[in-house]
């Protein structure tokens, strides 16, 4: 029988297998986009004070995700036939390996969302949209102060590192990677992008997403992009407490809600060009830096994207597009990075 063609048999048998994993990545982008908030907001209306509401539902929706992500990855592991011990290899590689890992995400991450916010600015310019229409809302959570940010910093540095990479790399990448590894690594890293919620965040953590895929791949462990990942996450709660503290974050907010270019421009202080100009150099060492291991270890990632047989194109994306699981994964994601956001300003 030639490569391409498959039984009807094994087709459902693998299209049960993504059905699996795209129940596993539904129940978590459920509660995380729509039933987490709503929860917090309706017991906290019955039982909180108005001084303590928004702490109340920022905690809470954190230790609900929490629980999703949780319960989506014990139910994955059990469906999806993966042992999650045999992801914590500590063979293989080394610190050299993570530092690579860390800096060609976090520059070639930078790359994606350079070219993605060029595109957004002219789009919005052109559509008579202010920035912020498809700008996280990374300026409010910056001007919080008190128990929030500090509980936000450690889910971000600790809790969804560890989590995301168990997830997105743990369950949905090992579980798709059994039939066409350059497939899994897209699909893992489209999923882990558009679960930001946002076009800006999706593109630069795709990227991330995929630099960690291969790695993860290459040493069949996640411990690598864990570690990277949350590097990623210090350097984003460094920059933005670096950007508070100087008045950048304020001046933002203002400038995100604006349609006019030279309005914007007139906000502009010497203080913001230099935290720019500081920020524009780190920035632009991390492209370097990531520009440079591609270039030295480009067999390494290539072998992840090489041309792969009938074999695996039968059984990769035509049967993923079956699953109405993955599906409605598909359906939400799309809703949260491209339509609400069109919505919203309507």
């Amino acid at each position: 029988m030639p490569d391409n063609i498959i039984t009807r048999d094994e087709k459902k048998e693998i299209r049960k297998s993504y059905s699996f994993s795209g129940t596993t990545l539904l129940i978590f982008l459920v509660v995380y986009f729509f039933l987490a908030k709503p929860i917090v907001n309706a017991a906290a209306s019955l039982f909180i004070t108005e001084a303590d509401y928004n702490t109340f539902v920022t905690i809470g929706s954190i230790v609900l995700i929490i629980i999703a992500e949780i319960s989506a990855i014990l139910l994955g592991s059990k469906f999806c036939g993966i042992n999650l011990r045999s992801l914590f290899n500590i063979g293989g590689f080394s610190g050299k390996t993570i530092a690579k890992s860390y800096f060609a995400a976090q520059g070639l991450g930078y790359i994606a969302s350079f070219f993605i916010s060029l595109i957004i600015v002219f789009f919005t310019l052109f559509a008579n949209l202010s920035p912020g229409t498809f700008t996280p809302n990374i300026v409010e959570r910056m001007n919080e102060s008190g128990l929030v940010p500090a509980f936000t910093a450690f889910y971000a540095i600790i809790f969804a590192p560890f989590l995301e990479e168990l997830l997105f790399r743990g369950i949905i990448l090992g579980s798709l990677s059994r039939y066409n590894r350059t497939f899994a690594i897209i699909i893992s890293a489209i999923a882990f992008g558009f679960t930001h919620g946002n076009i800006q965040q999706a593109c630069y953590s795709m990227i991330a997403g995929i630099v960690f895929a291969a790695v993860d791949l290459r040493y069949n462990s996640i411990i690598p992009s864990i570690i990277s990942h949350s590097f990623i996450n210090i350097f984003g709660m460094i920059s933005s407490f670096f950007m508070k503290a100087t008045g950048y974050s304020e001046t933002a907010e203002k400038m995100l809600s604006m349609t006019n270019p030279f309005e914007m421009i007139k906000l502009i202080t010497p203080q913001m060009i230099v935290v720019m100009l500081i920020l524009f150099a780190v920035i632009t060492a991390f492209i370097i830096t990531a520009i440079v291991i591609v270039i030295k270890n480009k067999n390494r990632f290539r072998e992840f994207f090489i041309p792969v047989t009938e074999w695996n194109k039968s059984r990769a994306l035509p049967i993923l597009l079956t699953s109405i699981p993955w599906i409605l994964c598909f359906a939400v994601l799309i809703y949260e990075v491209f339509i609400r956001p069109f919505w919203t300003f309507i």
